[in-house]
């Protein structure tokens, strides 16, 4: 049976160190203009598609987020019909976390990404275009360039003499 918790609630079970999935009902769109910083997408269209690839274990603690319209309400019945047993709803959707006085994230990114950019806009980040950096660095220049994606990414491809610095996952 499906529980409602509160912002408190779920963000003490953030911190714990126990399973957990929170996950955003909403649609991209939606989750796009704003959302707790470690909510995953998986819009209610997607969601017998896409759960047991981002939560397989059907015991995982799981907390449900929409706009309080009921969305989550219709998934966590999707959700305990596929055999999941610990669903919960945020009581009062992404609105009661803001109100909480907790940040909405304006992203569609995984948080690791999500994080570079909160940074990007908080401490006014410089960004350059390849040509500038190029002028740049001929004429002497010292320029840093931080490549904060997952290091796997970096060893991919990066900007030569980049220094790769990923954020915690």
């Amino acid at each position: 049976m499906t529980e409602f918790v509160d912002v408190e609630t779920v963000r003490s079970w953030l911190a714990d160190g126990g399973e957990i999935a929170f996950l955003d009902v909403r649609e991209e769109g939606q989750h796009g203009s704003g959302h707790p910083l470690l909510a995953v997408n998986l819009p209610y269209s997607r969601l017998e598609r896409d759960i047991t690839r981002l939560v397989p274990r059907r015991s995982c603690r799981m907390v449900l987020l929409d706009d309080a319209d009921g969305v989550a309400a219709r998934a966590a019945r999707r959700l305990e019909g596929l055999g999941y047993s610990d669903v919960h709803i945020l009581t009062g959707g992404a609105s009661a976390w803001s109100a909480a006085g907790y940040r909405l994230f304006p992203s569609t990114n995984v948080p690791s990404k999500a994080f570079a950019e909160i940074v990007e806009h908080e401490f006014a980040t410089p960004t350059i275009s390849a040509a500038e950096l190029d002028r740049l660095r001929r004429s002497g220049e010292r320029v840093a360039v931080l490549d904060s994606r997952p290091i796997d990414e970096y060893e991919r491809f990066h900007v030569p003499g980049a220094i790769t610095c990923p954020p915690a996952a």
